[in-house]
């Protein structure tokens, strides 16, 4: 689910969450202090089965982040039930101090060998090209030593060591709670359970539908409540284990546990039908995915002799053996192991059909735990061994241990000594660039170009939307084709109108959140416009579909491939043509992300024309942000301009991208992050930017962003243009990106403000379409080219407006012909590019 917060936002993934030595070599655990009694409970080896099934699922998953595997086989859920049921019996057993040493010492010994390693590749690739993406706060170090929130290490890593850690986050405060769970479940049985389900869901609700739940408080979701959700989610399944251990479910019939698999099925359907994650991954809805392991568990519980059967054999019974003697290890380097595994397709065998990054990854996680793995038998007290076998398998002829076994000082020396060596090819790999920063300040078009040669990364583990900056891939913005359902796709850099000389891109952005009410006692703003908006609502009729409009579409949609075009065209009689085809409607409701940037404009430039604010003098201070740095060396003209050199949040010290983000949380990270740029020298792409504006309008109007929208949407009878509540991790819409709406009412909203002048007024239109400067841009706002120069040096522009993810809105002044596209594709991927969508423009400006 989440690395901070996704988190794309959820739970994904699982792994060993109890590492209990198997049965077959019990006799080497140290003998307990109580005497055992014939009560103690024997081992179920279904439960190793359980865990040896989860464990390659989850290899699976992070291997290509498709949304339906989240689906196949409950990770989360059955990692946890496993280890309740395992730890259950170690809390009877054991005093809750013994008990502590013993986890923590299986626990963490591990973590500080593969935390180490991971910190000193980045130092590393750190010291070769020390930039801000590389660079690892020293405060980050403590979370590689105890795990108490998510541990992260630096951009330039992109969340394929630190992602996956969110499961040790998670397993440490469950073992800490571990002895009250176990007393509560002793005291009230499954009734225990219920308290984590009412939180679970309360969270959930929280984290995706905010306004349902804040109510007055005007409190927003954060990363503690994502973790807190987590917490209570997979505390229901380790409880669920302890009733498990106490034999509540040995006479589970095959017909009751048909029932639960129906009630478990429903239940996920109905709550998903009603409550969908964002990117279609089960594992990022709490409730979801609790519906779905508790039917997945039992499956499991009634085909334990199917289980079992699975060991009758010597090759089953070792490749459950080595599992669970080394699922710690299993999970901490399966997802290195899949990066190199990427990166080594992409050098050895770039057209190869992605599902043979299996290959190198299951053989680069053996040797990772063939090396390291041994550390877990020195963590637990056994001799260390290179390749654990049951004592009855005759298949394997590795010792049983090596011949330091017995010498824990040389067995740890050694161990350093090996991954310090790993460490070091490790970084050598992953800091051969080849020229990757070069092709990277080119701009997203030619990232992508220089990285079509490759394997495509999928989203990092644990569903960060981003691929990793390794070996030879190149820009992190460059998040495209990935077979995981994403958020809306980011907004790429605008092209740079070519009137003879051209600048620098940008960034990239994300998604979405809902905003805090804004600070009071400022005045209140209602009268946005200085023009008439009586008559504003019937401005734009629409008509029927134009035949020849229909006809462009279509042919444009059959070079394309696209499945859907929707597409509105407002003349300069205020008449609007509209098409829709493909497997569309006009009436679909889509995110328009960065065009939503038109509207912050429009409320700052609003502000300005009244008086409230200055474009070009000091920023005022918002209360929100009291430590901001940059409010006296910044105006506004050159955050609407993106020439302000603020960072984007996606590139700022302490980003994490699958941790849930307020506009003010992104906005304070680019604030502690030094500016790339003396304002006003260089131009690029930054959310952070239209985030500080929202801010700012809510700070000197007293009003949330979202008032300040349904203001002129409500005036303009635009009823679908409105703020999306839904939040991603790693994405802040808000002021940025967080707008969603019909194509139609996007092209009446192109046209009061671009053609009508319902919005603001003519002449502060003219200064937000002027792109006669250095930059070539407007503000909030930019040219499309071919263009040229007039005789008195006034620049000429096919067409101004913004693109954002699937859609777009521009003004053509030549035609006077507002047009708004909304495609079922971003406008930023391999098979489709702003150029193509350019292209139905002009054809589209041909038919009128």
């Amino acid at each position: 689910m989440s690395n901070q917060l996704h988190r794309v936002a959820a739970s994904t993934g699982g792994s060993s969450a109890e590492w209990e030595p198997p049965r077959q070599y019990a006799d080497e655990l140290p003998a307990p202090t109580v005497a055992v009694t014939s009560s103690r409970r024997k081992r179920d080896d279904s439960l190793d089965v359980m865990r040896t099934v989860a464990l390659v699922r989850v290899v699976v998953w992070h291997a290509f982040g498709i949304a339906f595997i989240s689906w196949v086989v409950a990770t989360m859920p059955i990692m946890f039930f496993v280890a309740g049921s395992l730890l259950a019996g170690s809390l009877d057993r054991m005093r809750v101090r013994d008990m502590y040493r013993k986890r923590l010492k299986r626990l963490l010994v591990p973590y500080w060998f593969f935390g180490g390693t991971v910190l000193l590749v980045a130092q590393f690739a750190y010291l070769m090209d020390p930039t801000v993406a590389r660079y690892v706060e020293p405060s980050r170090v403590f979370a590689w030593i105890f795990p108490v929130v998510d541990p992260s290490v630096s951009l330039w890593e992109g969340g394929w060591a630190s992602s996956p850690m969110w499961y040790l986050r998670v397993y440490l405060w469950l073992l800490v709670l571990s002895p009250v769970l176990r007393w509560a479940v002793k005291r009230f049985g499954s009734l225990a359970l219920l308290p984590s389900v009412v939180i679970a869901a309360v969270m959930e609700m929280w984290l995706h539908h905010p306004t349902a739940v804040q109510g007055p408080t005007g409190l927003v979701p954060s990363e503690a409540s994502w973790m807190l959700g987590e917490t209570a989610l997979f505390s229901f399944f380790l409880m669920l284990g302890f009733l498990h251990h106490d034999g509540a479910f040995e006479r589970l019939t095959t017909w009751a546990a048909a029932e639960w698999m129906l009630i478990a099925a429903v239940g996920t359907f109905l709550w998903w039908t009603v409550f969908p994650a964002p990117t279609g991954v089960i594992n990022h809805s709490f409730i979801g995915l609790l519906a779905s392991g508790i039917g997945w568990i039992a499956l499991f519980l009634v085909a334990k002799p199917w289980l079992l059967g699975a060991t009758d054999n010597d090759i089953g019974k070792a490749i459950v053996y080595w599992f669970t003697a080394r699922a710690m290890s299993v999970y901490l380097w399966h997802s290195p192991a899949i990066a190199i595994g990427y990166w080594l397709m992409g050098g050895i065998a770039p057209d190869a059909a992605r599902i043979w990054v299996l290959v190198p990854t299951a053989a680069l996680t053996v040797l990772a735990v063939v090396l390291f793995g041994w550390i877990e038998d020195i963590a637990s007290g056994q001799p260390a061994r290179l390749w654990p076998r049951p004592a009855a398998s005759v298949m394997w002829r590795w010792p049983d241990a090596m011949p330091w076994g017995q010498r824990r000082g040389n067995a740890v020396l050694s161990g350093l000594a090996l991954g310090l060596l790993a460490a070091t090819t490790f970084a050598a790999v992953a800091v051969n660039r080849s020229g990757a920063d070069s092709v990277s300040a080119a701009g997203p078009t030619a990232a992508a170009t220089a990285s079509a040669d490759e394997s495509e990364l999928p989203p990092p583990p644990s569903g960060s939307p981003a691929i990793a900056d390794f070996g030879d891939s190149t820009d992190a913005a460059d998040t495209t084709s990935t077979d995981t359902e994403l958020p809306p796709a980011p907004s790429g850099s605008p092209d740079i109108a070519d009137f003879g000389e051209s600048s620098d891109d940008g960034a990239t952005e994300t998604d979405d959140s809902e905003l805090p009410p804004a600070p009071s006692g400022s005045p209140d703003i209602a009268d946005f416009g200085s023009t008439d908006t009586a008559d504003a609502a019937d401005a734009v009729a629409p008509t029927a579909a134009s035949g020849d409009l229909d006809s462009v579409v279509a042919d444009w949609l059959a070079a394309k491939g696209v499945d859907g075009v929707r597409v509105a065209v407002v003349d300069g009689a205020g008449t609007m043509t509209t098409a829709a085809v493909g497997d569309v409607a006009l009436d679909d409701v889509v995110p328009i992300t960065s065009t939503t940037k038109t509207m912050t404009a429009a409320i700052i430039l609003d502000l300005a024309e009244q008086g409230v604010l200055d474009l070009d003098g000091p920023l005022p201070a918002v209360a929100a942000l009291p430590e901001f740095p940059y409010n006296d060396q910044i105006t506004i003209r050159q955050l609407l301009m993106h020439t302000s050199g603020l960072v984007a949040y996606q590139s700022a010290t302490g980003y994490d991208q699958t941790q849930y983000l307020t506009d003010i949380e992104a906005v304070t990270m680019s604030g502690n992050t030094p500016l790339e740029w003396e304002p006003g020298t260089a131009r690029g792409y930054s959310n952070s930017g239209f985030l500080l504006l929202g801010l700012i309008a809510e700070q000197v109007t007293g009003r949330p962003y979202a008032d300040l929208v349904a203001d002129r949407t409500a005036a303009l009878g635009l009823t679908t243009m409105q703020l999306d509540d839904n939040q991603v991790g790693g994405w802040v819409g808000s002021s940025a990106g967080g707008l969603e709406a019909s194509v139609v009412d996007l092209a009446t909203w192109g046209s009061a403000l671009f053609q009508q002048d319902l919005v603001l007024s003519p002449e502060m239109v003219a200064e937000m379409t002027d792109v006669s400067n250095d930059f070539r841009a407007g503000l909030g706002a930019f040219p499309v080219c071919p263009c040229s120069v007039a005789e008195d040096g006034t620049p000429i522009v096919t067409s101004i407006g913004h693109n954002g993810g699937e859609v777009s809105v521009q003004y053509s002044p030549s035609d006077d012909l507002v047009v708004a596209v909304s495609l079922t594709e971003s406008l930023w991927t391999d098979e489709l590019n702003e150029q193509d969508v350019y292209d139905l423009l002009a054809s589209i400006r041909t038919t009128f």
